[in-house]
């Protein structure tokens, strides 16, 4: 319990009010009154406010509830960040970038402001050989000395693919307010990583989703362990080629690219960007060759397996394209644009009832695709199906009022 006044007094009846503060927050819960404060039982816990913050207090029934985490949503990533030298790569939600690191993390990730609030997930990295249910235990000590009344809502370990992980929640106060934490633990050949999310206990539903999806996309490699010289080499050649990349000067990024792979030859980020950037200058084979050494370092990684599937597309071995995209969304289950290609290989096969399946999953993934709207009209259209087929193309048109295909498409259903 958080006391501002050091004696309690006689506690008088108690009653269900909301309390308005002169700070312009409200407190609602099971009042107690005291000499010169009020005892709030809250959903959260117990609080302490002085009499003289208070601006008045309106009755009202109260239930406690028992808090529970926030139904988690359906969420989508698309930010990339790999590091070779911290042995991992992770997935964000759309606009979240890379920013300065805060306190004792080695990465910190923001998402678009919010008001008066930025998101942030922190990074801690550390090498250890405690057991990792004792390593966590040390993280929820610290919360209960912070905290006596902290409560864990979530508190359990599971897998990430073949890697140890842990997960807790939890709600604690500071300075009367209340903040609600994810953290998610991860092990794997001595070496622990640690991704943290707080915010206050109000803001916590509307980001648990989307920073939960981003923690357990982490996928972890050997990390590199190179001479300060050839790390210091490798990141200011990788750093040169992704900006002649962003300036779509491909034959310059190629060239960093290529260097940066002599030095890390063992990395499979470095092929999967010599394979995409093969594929801006239309080498469609040798952006193939890059993407399959990638897979052969990693076989499980999906991107690899989607960017491989596309380029098969391209080279119209639709065949080929449908056993790389099936593995895509195998390994990536939340990544709607391999649904969304995996259909068009499945109708370029004539499978046309697995490409209409395919792709209303994709729909559901992501229902503002353009290429998932459009190609399960198509499928829907090749079944017969006018009906579903026209509002799939007018959905498409809602989302690019300029789609010429989905226009002529719409017309053809009409007739």
């Amino acid at each position: 319990m958080r006391s501002i006044a050091l004696l309690l007094l006689l506690a008088l009846p108690a009653s269900a009010d909301i309390l308005y503060l002169k700070n312009g927050g409200k407190i609602e819960g099971k009042v107690t009154r005291q000499k010169n404060s009020y005892l709030v039982e809250t959903d959260l816990g117990k609080v302490t406010v002085k009499k003289a913050d208070v601006i008045r207090i309106e009755k009202k029934e109260y239930v406690p509830k028992k808090p529970a985490m926030p139904e988690k949503m359906r969420t989508l990533l698309r930010e990339k960040y790999a590091n070779p030298f911290l042995g991992l790569k992770l997935y964000l939600p759309p606009n979240w970038t890379r920013g300065k690191s805060h306190g004792k993390a080695v990465c910190s990730f923001y998402g678009p402001t919010d008001g008066a609030y930025a998101p942030r997930i922190d990074l801690i990295y550390t090498s250890s050989r405690v057991e990792l249910g004792k390593y966590v235990a040390m993280y929820k000590k610290a919360y209960r000395d912070l905290d006596p009344q902290v409560m864990f809502l979530l508190d359990k370990a599971f897998t990430i693919r073949d890697m140890t992980a842990y997960q807790f929640s939890a709600i604690f106060r500071s300075g009367g307010i209340p903040f609600q934490t994810l953290f998610t633990f991860l092990e794997k050949d001595g070496r622990k990583w640690v991704l943290t999310y707080a915010c206050t206990h109000a803001w916590f539903p509307k980001y648990y989703d989307r920073v939960d999806a981003a923690m357990r996309s982490m996928r972890l490699y050997p990390a590199w362990d190179l001479p300060e010289e050839d790390k210091r080499r490798y990141a200011d050649l990788f750093t040169k080629a992704e900006d002649f990349y962003r300036k779509k000067k491909y034959r310059s990024a190629l060239s960093r690219y290529g260097k940066a792979a002599k030095i890390l030859p063992g990395y499979p980020e470095i092929h999967e960007s010599l394979g995409r950037t093969h594929w801006r200058l239309k080498a469609h084979a040798k952006a193939e060759a890059a993407y399959r050494k990638a897979i052969e370092i990693d076989p499980e990684d999906t991107d690899y397996h989607y960017n491989l599937g596309v380029i098969l597309l391209l080279q119209e071995r639709e065949d080929d394209a449908v056993a790389s995209l099936e593995k895509a969304v195998k390994f990536g289950p939340e990544m709607g644009a391999a649904r969304t290609n995996l259909g068009v290989a499945y109708l370029a096969t004539d499978q046309v009832e697995k490409a209409r399946e395919i792709l209303e999953e994709a729909v559901l993934v992501d229902p503002e695709s353009v290429p998932a709207q459009y190609n399960l009209g198509l499928a829907c259209e090749r079944q017969g199906d006018l009906k579903k087929a026209r509002r799939h193309f007018k959905d498409v048109l809602y989302l690019d009022p300029k789609h010429k295909e989905a226009k002529k498409a719409l017309n053809r259903v009409n007739k």
